[in-house]
C-alpha cells in the first residue's frame, strides 16, 4: 500500500466523535488540530461546550466540562508516558495562553486498546487511582484536571456505534448496519466511511488492502457515499460505481433470464436496455 493509500483514522475519529455527540451539536464547539502556539503543536481535537452549563449524559461526555482536550491514537496504535506527559503539558498549555481554569478544563485519551503499561505507571509511579466508570470509559483520579481515557473497542455497540467501529476486524453484519446507519444521519462522516470501509476490505471483499475503485464497489448501495468518496479526491470512484452497478444488474439479468424470465420484463425491471437483455440472453443460448 503505498503512502497515499495509508487510512487516514485521525480525520474519520474527529467525525466519529462529532456523530457520537450529534445530540449536543448545538452546545458542543469543535476544533480540529488545535494549535497551540507558531511552533507544530497541535491538540487533535479541541471540544468546547457551550452554554458551558449544559451537561452532557453520553457516557464519553460525562466528565467534560467547559474546554476539552481530546487526543487520540489509530488502532494498532498505544498511549506511552511520554504521550501521556505531552498531553498534559498541551492541556496546561491551553490553559495558560487562554486563561482558562485548570478545573474547567479536562482532558480525554482515546485509542482501540487498554494502554496497560500506562494504566501501571499511573498506578505505581503516580499513585493515582483507574476507576472504570462504564465500559471502555476509564476516570484517572487525582490529576489537577479531570481526566479520562477510553477505549473504543470496550464501548458498548449499542451506544457508541461509532467510535467502537472505528477499526479494522468488523463482521459484516456489523458494517452493514453501520452503513446503514451512516447513511440515515446528519453528521458529516465521509472520511469516517472511507477509513472503515478500507480497513476492512478483508470483510468485504476477501480483501485486506482495498483502493479507491474497490470501496466505490462495496459502496454500491449507498449513492450518498460513493459521492462522498469522490468528493475526498478519488476521481475515478463515479466510474468505478457505474461499473460495478452495470456488472450488477447484468449479473441479476443472466439469473432472472435463467429463471425464464422474459426479456422486456428483465429490461424494465432491472433498468437495463432491451438489446443488452437480448445480448445476454444470446451468451447464455450460446454456452448451453
Amino acid at each position: 500500500m503505498g503512502d497515499n493509500e495509508k487510512i487516514q483514522w485521525h480525520p474519520a475519529f474527529q467525525q466519529a466523535i462529532r456523530a457520537e455527540l450529534s445530540e449536543y451539536r448545538d452546545s458542543l464547539s469543535f476544533i480540529e488540530e488545535y494549535q497551540l502556539t507558531t511552533e507544530p503543536l497541535k491538540i487533535d481535537t479541541l471540544i468546547i461546550k457551550k452554554p458551558p452549563e449544559v451537561h452532557i449524559e453520553k457516557n464519553i461526555g460525562r466528565i467534560f466540562r467547559g474546554h476539552n482536550i481530546v487526543e487520540y491514537k489509530s488502532p494498532g496504535k498505544s498511549f506511552s508516558v511520554g504521550d501521556y506527559n505531552k498531553v498534559l503539558a498541551y492541556a496546561y498549555l491551553y490553559a495558560s495562553l487562554t486563561n482558562t481554569g485548570i478545573n474547567d478544563t479536562t482532558v480525554t485519551l482515546a485509542a482501540s486498546r487498554l494502554p496497560r503499561k500506562l494504566l501501571r505507571y499511573i498506578k505505581n509511579e503516580l499513585s493515582l487511582a483507574i476507576e472504570e466508570k462504564s465500559n471502555g470509559v476509564y476516570y484517572v483520579a487525582g490529576e489537577r484536571m479531570p481526566m479520562q481515557i477510553i477505549v473504543s473497542r470496550a464501548l458498548p455497540e449499542e451506544e457508541n456505534l461509532w467510535l467502537r467501529s472505528l477499526r479494522g476486524g468488523l463482521e459484516r453484519s456489523a458494517l452493514k448496519r453501520l452503513l446503514d446507519e451512516s447513511a440515515a444521519i446528519d453528521s458529516e462522516v465521509r472520511a469516517y466511511i472511507y477509513a472503515v470501509v478500507k480497513a476492512n476490505g478483508n470483510t468485504m471483499r476477501g480483501d485486506a488492502d482495498m483502493g479507491a475503485r474497490d470501496v466505490a464497489e462495496v459502496l454500491i448501495e449507498y449513492p450518498s457515499f460513493v459521492q462522498a468518496i469522490e468528493d475526498l479526491g478519488y476521481g475515478d470512484v463515479r466510474i468505478a460505481a457505474e461499473k460495478a452497478a452495470e456488472k450488477a444488474a447484468e449479473k441479476a439479468a443472466e439469473r432472472a433470464l435463467k429463471r425464464g424470465a422474459k426479456p422486456e420484463d428483465v429490461a424494465h425491471d432491472l433498468d437495463l436496455p432491451l438489446s443488452k437483455v437480448l445480448e445476454i440472453q444470446g451468451a447464455l443460448s450460446e454456452r448451453d
